[in-house]
């Protein structure tokens, strides 16, 4: 295959990319709609029924709410996936050190601590700013929701690896199966967490994409089970070009 046949299918391979992107925005957009009014239509039947509602409809009422409310969040994610490349493009000076405080300083509780630790790295860098945010805020949560410990320890730090600068996220959680390692990152794939806790298995998803968008890397160091775990973002240091 000579070079411009090549550049011909990779720009075909790109439309086509591009244009399953725009139906999946629009399908899941469109689907809102409908299931937003099965949650309505739910809780106008539980008005109407008042205090008369027997014990088993109320039950299944507020399964159904429940499930609508699972399906409107599914459909969030598959959103913002489907937009990955399309928002949150503007290009800003990044301080490494107020930045990742201000990110963690919303985490910060009586039961949870994250620390920063910055090694021999530039101080700052210009980059998608927002998304840098998006991809760290949602390493943090997934440490939050799947560490089973009463208090939470997480740190972030960050080392410069050639032209990348190298974000880990350590926590003291349970860890995971080695051959879990590629499937967490798949839609919907949800492990093991706090009971109760409302993730859909989306988080991952969504910053790997990002990190895969903007030429970095985002995949997750394993040790042995029960020794916490740590996932590896890999982030270019290079200005990206504006698009």
């Amino acid at each position: 295959m000579n070079e411009d046949a090549l550049a011909q299918c990779q720009n075909e391979l790109s439309q086509e990319k591009k244009q399953f992107e725009e139906f999946i925005y629009l399908v899941s957009h469109d689907l809102n709609a409908p299931i937003r009014a099965i949650s309505n239509l739910s809780v106008w039947i539980a008005e109407d029924l008042g205090n008369d509602i027997p014990a088993d409809v109320k039950q299944h009422i507020n399964l159904l709410q429940a499930r609508t409310q699972l399906l409107e969040r599914m459909l969030g994610a598959i959103l913002t996936l489907s937009r990955v490349a399309r928002t949150d493009l503007e290009i800003g000076y990044v301080e490494l050190l107020p930045f990742l405080e201000k990110l963690s300083n919303p985490f910060r509780k009586e039961q949870v601590s994250v620390s920063i630790q910055i090694r021999s790295v530039v101080p700052g860098l210009i980059t998608y700013y927002q998304k840098l945010q998006t991809v760290l805020s949602e390493l943090i949560t997934n440490a939050i929701l799947h560490t089973d410990k009463e208090k939470v320890n997480i740190a972030v730090v960050v080392t410069q690896t050639g032209e990348f600068l190298k974000f880990e996220i350590i926590d003291n959680g349970p860890g995971l199966p080695a051959d879990v390692s590629e499937r967490i990152f798949s839609l919907f794939y949800t492990a093991k967490g706090k009971e109760g806790n409302q993730n859909i298995g989306a988080g991952l998803t969504i910053a790997k994409k990002i990190a895969n968008f903007v030429g970095g890397q985002l995949a997750v160091d394993i040790p042995p089970e029960g020794l916490g775990c740590s996932f590896v973002l890999y982030w270019p240091r290079k200005e990206p070009e504006k698009v």
